[in-house]
């Protein structure tokens, strides 16, 4: 079968041998259950019967759909598996490039705030001398414009660099309750193991028919 199973229709499905018994049993099983009325303890067994008939079928359903489906999911894994192993190298190089491109940015930026800064000193005594100057002239102070350096990194064609926005979480007992996660599989597993109380959880009991094996 196996490159061909890809090119399988549902009309070629159809005719598969599995498949034929799956839908007579199936005819069989929509008949009983449409004539059948439970009036009495036998009428149940014999309901329960049924069910388990059809967990048999639905069992055979998913056989059928693997015995189709498993050579087309490992081809499909394996040619994912080659590829990501073909571009991991690449992803590697382009980590090292980056987190080194990272790393000139900071410097430069470094370098840019400390000139910044030195300049905020000057400018800052110049300010000074110039509210004094107005103040003995009885003139309205002086407007202190903080200097600013241009960052002298420019982008590259294609290649843009961008500050974003990120986080990371300092102390998760301050967060607002909107970004808490109700975790229904723990809850799940408590109920199960015997914890009838949760508080702000209902805790109840519901019918549920199972099928052993089903």
């Amino acid at each position: 079968m196996g490159k061909n199973l890809a090119l399988l229709g549902v009309d070629v499905l159809s005719k598969d041998e599995r498949v034929r018994t799956i839908k007579r049993r199936t005819g069989q099983l929509e008949r009983s259950a449409e004539s059948l009325s439970i009036r009495s303890f036998p009428d149940y067994e014999e309901a329960a019967g049924q069910v388990k008939k059809l967990a048999i079928e639905k069992r055979n359903i998913e056989n059928a759909r693997l015995f189709f489906t498993k050579p087309i999911s490992d081809h499909v894994r394996n040619v994912n598996a080659f590829f990501k192993n073909l571009a991991a190298p690449l992803n590697a190089l382009d980590d090292i490039y980056r987190r080194k491109m990272r790393g000139y940015l900071a410097i430069e930026e470094s370098k840019r705030k400390a000139k910044e800064a030195e300049l905020a000193k000057v400018a800052e005594r110049q300010h000074k001398k110039e509210e004094k100057v107005a103040k003995k002239k009885k003139e309205p102070p002086p407007i202190y414009i903080a200097p600013k350096v241009k960052d002298r990194t420019k982008d590259v064609a294609g290649v843009v660099k961008a500050k974003v926005w990120t986080y990371e979480i300092e102390d998760e007992n301050k967060l607002p309750e909107r970004f808490w996660l109700i975790d229904e599989a723990k809850i799940r597993t408590e109920v199960q193991s015997g914890n009838r109380n949760i508080p702000g959880v209902r805790i109840y009991q519901k019918e549920q028919i199972r099928v052993n094996g089903g």
